[in-house]
């Protein structure tokens, strides 16, 4: 039997994918297997081993891994919308992404007040919440609908 773990409640070795980010089929298969091969690593002590699959994975597949919560994800500027309800058309969907990854190039060259300036617009006329750890956002079903715009309208 799999050992339980992580915050997710998959069996430890088994990662989550989080976030954006392109891969093909093949390049996921190849992560899994990378993945387990270093749970297994790290499950008979052998840490260098387990580093080693690691790096592998950052420099081949530009890969962050989050042991804590059994997740990776593309170590990149793009968001995955994830569940919740989601009401917005495909402009707004667009309009999102891009405004969210200017946030993403202000964030790295420091720009912070500019950077939460887009997230509370995101916020206000879209009601979405951003994930900045995983690389996620969503449409927050709790803000009311008047409260909601549109991009095109």
């Amino acid at each position: 039997f799999e050992e339980e773990g992580g915050k997710m409640g998959n069996p430890k070795g088994v990662y989550t994918r989080r976030g954006g980010g392109e891969l093909s089929s093949e390049d996921e298969d190849a992560i899994a297997k990378m993945l387990m091969d270093r749970h297994h690593a790290k499950k008979m002590r052998n840490y260098d081993a387990a580093d080693e699959i690691r790096d592998a994975m950052m420099t081949n597949y530009n890969i962050s891994i989050d042991d804590s919560s059994n997740s990776w994800r593309v170590d990149t500027g793009d968001y995955a919308q994830a569940g919740g309800k989601n009401t917005l058309s495909q402009d707004d969907v667009e309009y999102i992404d891009t405004k969210l990854k200017e946030r993403f190039s202000l964030k790295r060259e420091r720009l912070y007040d500019q950077a939460d300036a887009i997230r509370d617009d995101l916020r206000e006329r879209f009601g979405v919440k951003i994930d900045d750890r995983t690389k996620e956002w969503i449409v927050d079903s709790d803000l009311s609908e008047e409260n909601v715009g549109s991009v095109v309208g």
